[in-house]
């Protein structure tokens, strides 16, 4: 059950009566673990446990307190949603109550498996099956977003298994789809994950040094002209990011919304700071956006604007469901990516890809509206269960070296 799980967020494109699969096999998780009865199905003990329930607890205070304003059906719309957002809580509790039980070797494997099977979906199959009411269509966004989750897995996976060459590959193919799609956070994303995973196992001088080399080598092939004519050829948009920077943070449409939809989540911040307007309410609510920022004229004069998504994870959770949502939201990262970083050395190479896909996750959450995508909460679990896998190990370890000293 838990192979299936981890495929299916990794290949999140089934559907069954409209739901992901994975709800279904969630279920199934759960009742199999009522009749095993030797553990209790949910044992909440550990901090970010505790955050995750505040998060639950914080989504329906917010569609309870919708505020009173002229837009219909804005409570209709929060309380549809707010079934996953409670999944989402319940997901991390689940997982992290049964930390000890993953096996990390059969996640890892699923997770490749359902990579692979995203990218011969996204790739060949999809003009043929997502009109079949089972799968879904995949955006150029949500492949990007899955790949930036979920490359450090499989291209770790693969290097363990195969080889380095194969797992090199695997990633130059990601990068080469997202590069063609125009997804500029995308690639660079995928490809600081894919290579962490691989040559950057602890921080020391030799480490340092190998990854100033490659940086100062990408940087000076970046003045190539060929390197220049080959990204421009691929795809204007990465080449306008690279080497006409200013032109896009003056001009670029893309860019500027992003910048409006920032503003309009702190106007609606300011009048509802504490419970926001409601999830799934962004869209739903209008606030008047100023000429307050280079590029204005482009994007907040447009009649649909108030009708654009946040493009922003935190803006939109800090306007639906303001700061009841937001703290405990950010108390899980924090968990996740203090952790990491203090432990970085300590921590077994094989659960780097969890920790380095939650902080490229997180990145990407600035950029686009992908914190309701139930993949990225699966990250987040298993990020949390390995913390504490990685904490018993320390103290067996230290249990071991006591028994010994005795």
């Amino acid at each position: 059950m838990v192979y299936w799980f981890a495929f299916f967020m990794a290949f999140p494109f089934v559907l069954v009566l409209t739901f992901n699969v994975s709800v279904f096999i969630f279920l199934l998780l759960i009742y199999f673990m009522y009749r095993n009865r030797r553990n209790a199905i949910i044992k909440i003990k550990l901090p970010a446990q505790y955050f995750s329930l505040m998060f639950a607890i914080a989504a329906i205070i917010s569609v309870l307190a919708i505020p009173d304003i002229e837009n219909d059906g804005s409570f209709i719309r929060a309380i549809t949603v707010l079934p996953n957002y409670i999944y989402w809580s319940m997901m991390i509790l689940f997982f992290v109550s049964h930390y000890r039980d993953l096996n990390v070797t059969t996640i890892y494997r699923a997770i490749f498996h359902g990579l692979l099977a995203t990218l011969i979906y996204y790739l060949v199959l999809q003009n043929y099956l997502s009109g079949i009411i089972f799968f879904k269509h995949i955006t150029q966004n949500t492949y990007a977003f899955v790949l930036i989750c979920y490359a450090p897995f499989a291209v770790y996976y693969l290097d363990k298994t195969k080889s380095r060459f194969l797992s090199l590959a695997l990633l130059a193919l990601m990068i080469a789809t997202l590069l063609i799609d125009g997804r500029r956070a995308g690639t660079f994303l995928v490809l600081v994950g894919g290579l962490s995973v691989l040559y950057f196992p602890k921080v020391n001088m030799k480490q340092f040094i190998s990854v100033s080399t490659l940086l100062l080598v990408l940087f000076l092939g970046m003045k190539l002209q060929t390197v220049e004519n080959f990204i421009y050829n691929a795809n204007e948009r990465i080449y306008a990011l690279i080497y006409e920077t200013d032109k896009v943070v003056e001009e670029d449409r893309s860019y500027l919304l992003r910048i409006a939809m920032v503003q309009k989540g702190l106007k609606i911040f300011e009048e509802y700071p504490l419970t926001g307007i409601g999830l799934n309410n962004f869209t739903n609510f209008g606030v008047d956006l100023e000429n307050t920022f280079v590029g204005a004229q482009y994007v907040i004069n447009k009649t649909d604007v108030n009708e654009k998504s946040a493009h922003n994870s935190y803006i939109s959770l800090l306007a639906e469901g303001g700061l009841l949502l937001i703290i405990p939201f950010i108390l899980i990262l924090l968990r996740i990516i203090l952790y990491f970083i203090y432990h970085f050395n300590t921590i077994p190479r094989t659960l780097h890809p969890a920790f380095f896909g939650v902080i490229l996750m997180c990145i990407h959450f600035y950029f686009i509206s992908a914190v309701v995508n139930v993949f990225a909460w699966f990250l987040l679990a298993l990020a949390i269960s390995f913390i504490y896998k990685d904490k018993l190990r320390k103290n067996s370890i230290k249990l071991e070296a006591l028994k010994r000293s005795h």
